[in-house]
């Protein structure tokens, strides 16, 4: 529900839902995962996002080859509410299409940030393929 919303873009803009954002580092990674919703508008405003996002679709597999990946990368957890509610909506094919890559996309970046934040606050260190990164072991 609206409860548990704690960012949302508009016209090329993020806001933050101040009451439900916890500490910086959450804001951290709602600012991201809404700014890249805005960069996927923005680099497919010619072509389409919708387009552009359904040849992503198809080109990871369709329904099954999105569905290897988002487990493969972890995030079922994050596609999921997504998936639910998009099976029982009246949008098209194409809208769910796009609304799944584009929360895909938008995830794959949070959880790298999420990576980085634990990395950098040595919660994880060593348990994480970016420790075997020594830049960022290093920078840390």
């Amino acid at each position: 529900g609206l409860e548990s919303v704690t960012a949302a873009t508009q016209g090329g803009k993020v806001y933050l839902v101040r009451q439900n954002i916890v500490d910086q580092t959450h804001a951290e990674r709602a600012i991201l995962h809404e700014s890249t919703h805005v960069g996927i508008e923005k680099m497919y405003a010619d072509e389409g996002v919708e387009r552009a996002l359904n040849r992503m679709y198809v080109a990871m597999g369709g329904k099954s080859g999105f569905n290897r990946l988002v487990t493969k990368l972890g995030l079922d957890d994050r596609i999921e509410p997504y998936r639910a509610g998009l099976e029982k909506s009246n949008y098209s094919g194409a809208a769910r299409n796009r609304i799944l890559v584009d929360e895909l996309l938008a995830n794959v970046g949070r959880a790298r940030l999420q990576d980085i934040q634990a990395a950098r606050t040595g919660s994880y260190w060593c348990n994480t393929s970016l420790a075997q990164k020594e830049w960022v072991c290093k920078a840390v």
